[in-house]
């Protein structure tokens, strides 16, 4: 996903929301796709407390 963004963002000046008749759809997608990468991660580190506070040992 990393990569995606990337490739949509780099050497390009129409990624911005305002610009030509794409640059809307490559605005999007770059939103879209952060989006969902900040969101799995989120659930992957709640899922990760979840288990370590179920298996961490107690002193």
């Amino acid at each position: 996903m990393t990569a995606a963004i990337a490739s949509l963002a780099t050497g390009t000046d129409q990624v911005a929301a305002g610009g030509g008749r794409n640059a809307g759809q490559a605005f999007n997608s770059l939103f879209f796709v952060g989006l969902l990468l900040f969101f799995m991660t989120l659930a992957l580190n709640v899922i990760g407390n979840r288990f370590v506070r179920r298996v961490r040992e107690r002193y």
